[in-house]
C-alpha cells in the first residue's frame, strides 16, 4: 500500500518471499502506469530453510488468477521433486 501511494520510482524488480502470495492482490500495482516496467517475482521454498528454490514471475494476467500464485520453476542450478502423500514422486502438473 505504502509503495502504491509513490508517484513515480525506480524498483526494478520486487520479490516476494515467505506467506503465500495471491496474486489478485496485485491488481491496483498493475494498474498504475509507473509501475509497468519493475518485475514482479515469486519464490517460494520451505519455511523452515528460509531458502527460496523456485521463482514465478508475475505478470499482470496473474492478478486476475484466484488463489495462491504458482510456485513456478527451479531456480537454475537446483532440482524440485513433487511428492505425494507416500513420498513418491507427483504426476507432472500438480
Amino acid at each position: 500500500a505504502q509503495a502504491e501511494a509513490v508517484e513515480t520510482h525506480h524498483l526494478r524488480t520486487v520479490i516476494f518471499g515467505g506467506e503465500a502470495l495471491e496474486p489478485a492482490a496485485l491488481k491496483s500495482w498493475y494498474r498504475r502506469e509507473a509501475n509497468q516496467a519493475t518485475s514482479l517475482i515469486n519464490m517460494y521454498g520451505i519455511t523452515e530453510t528460509t531458502v527460496h528454490v523456485t521463482y514465478y514471475a508475475l505478470q499482470a494476467a496473474d492478478a486476475d488468477r484466484h488463489g495462491a500464485s504458482p510456485i513456478g520453476q527451479p531456480i537454475p542450478d537446483l532440482k524440485v521433486y513433487i511428492l505425494d502423500a507416500y513420498g513418491e514422486p507427483a504426476p507432472i502438473g500438480v
